[in-house]
């Protein structure tokens, strides 16, 4: 796959983002937090130090910070890479980096046949534009990381709860979460 990217984008720069060790601040906000997570294969566990003697011969730096999600770095990384003015194109098949694509921010899913999201096909895929993922997904819940969703919302009403609610920020998403009843029963019907 990196021979492919490399010949096929050119890129200039390229990383490799590893979890790093350790709990992260959302295991200190939910316990629950990947918990029903199965555990990694074996055979994948034996791949990784071959991974990494295959980056470091390529000269790809390796990323990994202790108690930082490979998430949480990415995420850092292609905000300051932005500001700096440069074209940033992550590659990766979590629907999670979605909420990172940008004019200048496009996703990567080698998953997905190479599919390529920019904005509008954040919005075609996902039906929110990227801004919205993360409230999208607090509200959907997260079976892979264990996040609970708004009851009653679901992954079919949320894409269009927003239209009928307006909703900002994580105060928000929790009174949202806390209190799915003050929720208009209409936004859930038609959705």
């Amino acid at each position: 796959m990196l021979r492919k990217l490399a010949k096929t984008f050119q890129p200039r720069f390229m990383a490799a983002v590893f979890e790093g060790l350790g709990k992260t601040h959302r295991d200190e906000e939910y316990a629950e937090y990947k918990a029903n997570r199965a555990e990694t294969p074996p055979d994948l566990i034996e791949q990784v130090p071959w991974i990494r003697r295959l980056l470091e011969a390529q000269r790809i730096p390796i990323l990994e910070y202790e108690g930082f999600e490979a998430d949480d770095v990415i995420g850092t990384l292609s905000r300051k890479a932005e500001a700096a003015g440069f074209e940033v194109v992550i590659v990766s098949s979590d629907k999670d980096m979605l909420q990172l694509v940008t004019d200048r921010v496009s996703m990567l899913n080698p998953a997905k046949d190479d599919t390529w999201y920019d904005p509008a096909k954040v919005k075609e895929f996902m039906g929110v534009e990227p801004h919205q993922i993360a409230d999208l997904l607090a509200l959907m819940g997260d079976t892979v990381d264990n996040i609970p969703g708004a009851p009653g919302i679901g992954e079919k009403g949320a894409p269009g709860f927003d239209r009928a609610v307006r909703f900002r920020g994580r105060r928000a998403r929790s009174r949202i979460r806390s209190q799915p009843q003050d929720v208009p029963r209409k936004s859930r019907k038609q959705s």
